[in-house]
């Protein structure tokens, strides 16, 4: 009986294998290592753990409230420590002091990543984490311009048009008072700014923006025309307002 595996299975076998093991299998040869880096295989991995529906829930304390955000199989059962991004070195650590966890907030989460957001006056840094495999890539700084407001709004999400994770930042400019909108592409590397958000809209909800079927949904409000919602396609990067739901 032959011994080897024929090596187009080897790919479907490790694509139902955890996170963990796939870390070590790097080591086997150049081979594995090439296909378990591919973005092929890590799109295959996903959508298998993602069809498990097996979810766990990550928790953060931030100030003495907690924030939640569901995961896919968030490092598959096993328990997550606080995570915390250290004011002064602006790393990704791991502590349980909770006291030091009040300077970031969760943007979004999808596709296996999550983005996290630190807030300094005139700047705001923002980190991808892959949980799964405890990584974490820095984005390029992101320096406000002297007329933006502190009214900083952002969004993170998945765009399957392009295969291209996508930051979104809307910003108040104080002196024109339109948000100003600006995003981060994980393909190219870089920010870029698009078009403003239309209309007069003077009020957004200070609360990430909703993803939804790859649309990131917002809050906002006119004053004389009371509130509804601004959604921005993660494809084309086109803006389109909808009726907010009836209260009553």
């Amino acid at each position: 009986m032959d011994r080897y595996i024929p090596f187009h299975l080897i790919p479907e076998i490790l694509s139902k294998l955890p996170v963990k093991s796939l870390l070590k299998f790097k080591c086997v040869s150049k081979s594995w290592l090439a296909l378990i880096s591919s973005p092929q295989f890590i799109k295959a991995h996903l959508n298998y753990q993602t069809s498990l529906n097996n979810q766990s829930l990550l928790v953060l304390e931030n100030n003495c409230s907690f924030k939640y955000c569901s995961l896919n199989s968030l490092l598959y059962g096993q328990a997550s420590p606080h995570v915390l991004i250290p004011q002064d070195e602006g790393a990704l650590t791991t502590t349980n002091d909770r006291h030091l966890c009040r300077y970031f907030e969760i943007v979004g989460c999808s596709e296996g990543l999550i983005c996290i957001c630190v807030f300094r006056p005139r700047q705001s840094y923002f980190f991808l984490w892959n949980p799964s495999i405890r990584k974490y890539k820095n984005l390029p700084e992101l320096i406000l311009p002297s007329t933006a407001s502190l009214s900083v709004i952002s969004g993170f999400g998945f765009d399957a048009s392009s295969d291209d994770y996508k930051v979104v930042v809307l910003v108040m400019n104080a002196k024109y008072s339109r948000y100003g909108t600006l995003v981060y592409s994980s393909k190219a590397g870089a920010w870029r700014r698009i078009a403003d958000l239309p209309g007069d809209t003077s009020y957004l909800s200070s609360g990430p923006g909703v993803l939804v079927e790859g649309k990131l949904h917002f809050l906002a409000k006119e004053t004389a025309r009371g509130a509804y919602i601004v959604s921005l396609d993660l494809a084309t990067e086109m803006y389109r307002e909808l009726e907010a739901p009836n209260p009553n």
